[in-house]
């Protein structure tokens, strides 16, 4: 005699149907049940190739479809950049990069770059600490060594995505290069070095008006262009006028006895 449990399972079995074909399934006939649905074993097949999947092998479910492993590849898989091949499985990812883990590697030290690299091709600004140089991949300390450092902030310029400018025998980025007294960013402006610092045009007659009053005569005389001094070389209005402070500084010392 037939358990209750066993003619419960029949019935269930033959209201079944399958997800494709949507025919139901013989008695005791074998078929496929993945995520609530279920399969005549011929009609289980790649979205993509229409090929029968084998149970066998590996293949892969995307929105309720299944594909084989080849198409889900071409469809669905990131390709390494180191490698240049297709990444099933766990993935690295900075910004619009791929690898597989074992690819993500620096390329100096060969350490993991799982907690942050600093990447070099200069253009592609990567995630976190990340950063792209010659299209090879290091940790944040091998990088530092390759790259040329900020005097005032410290941090690698990345030639290619950073302006830099240098001054005093040293590397800046231009923002960071300022005058040593107003701290106004000189951003390509012309500049006065004095005792290994460098100041701006308003300030410099503050810090040594007797060491810069021959400078400023040499320049006036040179604009001049013939021995005369016509105009005071601060704010370059006629000698004997303006108004602006730094000229009557400046006057002092160029043209008073």
């Amino acid at each position: 005699m037939r358990s209750a449990a066993d003619v419960v399972a029949e019935l269930e079995s033959l209201a079944r149907t399958c997800n494709r074909c949507h025919q139901p399934f013989r008695e005791d006939e074998l078929y496929v049940a993945l995520e609530g649905t279920s399969w005549h074993q011929g009609c289980f097949r790649c979205a993509q190739c229409l090929l029968s999947l084998d149970l066998n092998e590996d293949f892969f479910e995307v929105d309720g479809r299944f594909y084989c492993k080849h198409d889900f590849e071409v469809l669905y898989s990131p390709i390494c950049t180191k490698c240049n091949s297709f990444i099933v499985g766990k993935v690295m990812k900075s910004a619009n990069y791929c690898f597989h883990p074992d690819c993500f590697r620096c390329a100096s030290c060969d350490g993991s770059l799982d907690d942050g690299a600093w990447c070099v091709d200069g253009r592609v600004a990567l995630t976190g600490e990340a950063r792209q140089l010659l299209k090879n991949w290091y940790c944040p300390r091998c990088f530092d060594k390759r790259c040329e450092t900020c005097a005032s902030c410290h941090k690698p310029i990345d030639k290619e995505r950073e302006r830099s400018t240098m001054a005093l025998g040293k590397k800046f980025h231009v923002e960071h290069f300022r005058c040593a007294k107003c701290g106004v960013a000189f951003m390509g402006r012309h500049h006065f070095e004095h005792n290994g610092k460098a100041y701006c045009e308003e300030d410099i007659v503050q810090v040594d008006g007797k060491l810069y009053s021959f400078f400023f005569l040499r320049y006036a005389l040179y604009r001049s262009g013939g021995g005369t001094i016509k105009n005071r070389p601060c704010c370059g209005q006629p000698i004997g006028g303006g108004s602006h402070t730094h000229c009557t500084y400046i006057s002092h010392w160029l043209f008073t006895p």
